[in-house]
C-alpha cells in the first residue's frame, strides 16, 4: 500500500511539475494533454534520456512519455537503498552534478525516502526512491 501512495503522489507531482510552464502546444491552459505511459521493461531512447546512465539493478516497470517529449520518466521496481546509492554515484561518474538532496525516514523504522536533482548542463534528473520503487524524471534542460 505504502508502495502504491508513493507512486502515486510521485507521478502526481511529475505532472504538475510537467504542466507548471507555460503552454506551447495550443492545449487551453485549463486543461493538459495525457503523458503516454507504456508498461515496458525497456529504458527509453529521446533527446531527454541521452546522457542519462541506465540503472544496473531493479525491473523497469513503466514509462511515461511527455506528448509534447518535454519530459519523460522511468519507474524501476525491486531496487534496494544501495542499489539506489549506486545509481546515484553512476550519475555523478557519468557528469551529472548534484544539484538537490532530500531524504526523511518516514516511519520512524528506517523507512527512508530519498529526493535527488541532478544535472549536466543539458539534461535535468530528478530521481525518488522509496521501499524499494525508483523514479527517475528527465528532461533536456532549455538553452
Amino acid at each position: 500500500m505504502k508502495k502504491t501512495a508513493f507512486i502515486i503522489a510521485l507521478f502526481s507531482i511529475l505532472i504538475c511539475t510537467a504542466c507548471s510552464d507555460s503552454d506551447t502546444t495550443g492545449t487551453p491552459e485549463n486543461e493538459t494533454a495525457t503523458p503516454e505511459i507504456e508498461y515496458t521493461n525497456s529504458w527509453p531512447e529521446n533527446e531527454n534520456t541521452s546522457g542519462v546512465p541506465v540503472p544496473d539493478a531493479g525491473e523497469i516497470t513503466q514509462v511515461i512519455i511527455a506528448p509534447d517529449g518535454r519530459y519523460c520518466a522511468v519507474t524501476l521496481e525491486d531496487m534496494s537503498q544501495d542499489d539506489a546509492d549506486s545509481y546515484f554515484d553512476k550519475l555523478e561518474e557519468s557528469g551529472f552534478v548534484l544539484v538537490e538532496e532530500a531524504s526523511e525516514d518516514l516511519s520512524g523504522e528506517g523507512d527512508v525516502s530519498i529526493g535527488t536533482a541532478y544535472a549536466n548542463g543539458e539534461v535535468g534528473v530528478n530521481v525518488a526512491y522509496f521501499d524499494g520503487v525508483m523514479e527517475i524524471y528527465m528532461a533536456k534542460l532549455e538553452s
